[in-house]
């Protein structure tokens, strides 16, 4: 499947997924439904991701050097926006098979902007002989130990070898 073709099937099933949700009439509960809307996010946001890993690949355009990384920021963020309660986002990447680390101030030492940020995984995303490849995303609060919503996204596949 062709990039260009991946990504149409992938926004036009989230935007069927979207209209569903939005057909809603005033008073009706939607716990059942906004539970299925997020499940629906993450296996969409899932299937993207594997539709970008594929694509890197296939058209070797997958970086696997020292310290380089490969940025998906983009497809992450389309289920994933700024501005998204970082509980939210947490449900939608645990959908889609993440691991979620949120920090611990006593821990993590320095004067990293990025100290705060919550981090999710997928490791081993893919096992590549003779290495991996693993997928993290950083989730960044507005100020420290402020987790009401996202306000930077970043992502990307980094590659490892023993």
């Amino acid at each position: 499947m062709s990039c260009f073709k991946a990504v149409f099937v992938t926004l036009f099933t989230l935007i069927a997924a979207l209209l569903t949700l939005s057909n809603l009439t005033y008073g009706e509960s939607t716990s059942k439904i906004t539970i299925t809307g997020t499940d629906t996010l993450g296996i969409q946001l899932r299937r993207e991701i594997d539709e970008r890993y594929n694509c890197l690949v296939k058209t070797d355009a997958f970086r696997s050097g020292f310290l380089q990384e490969n940025d998906v920021s983009d497809v992450i963020s389309k289920f994933v926006p700024v501005g998204i309660s970082f509980d939210k986002a947490e449900e939608i990447l645990r959908q889609a098979g993440f691991q979620i680390f949120v920090p611990q101030s006593v821990i993590i030492t320095g004067n990293r902007p990025d100290r705060f940020d919550v981090t999710a995984s997928i490791d081993p995303y893919k096992n590549v002989f003779p290495g991996k490849v693993s997928l993290y995303v950083f989730l960044s609060p507005e100020k420290p130990g402020d987790f009401d919503k996202v306000i930077r996204i970043s992502a990307s596949f980094v590659a490892s070898y023993p």
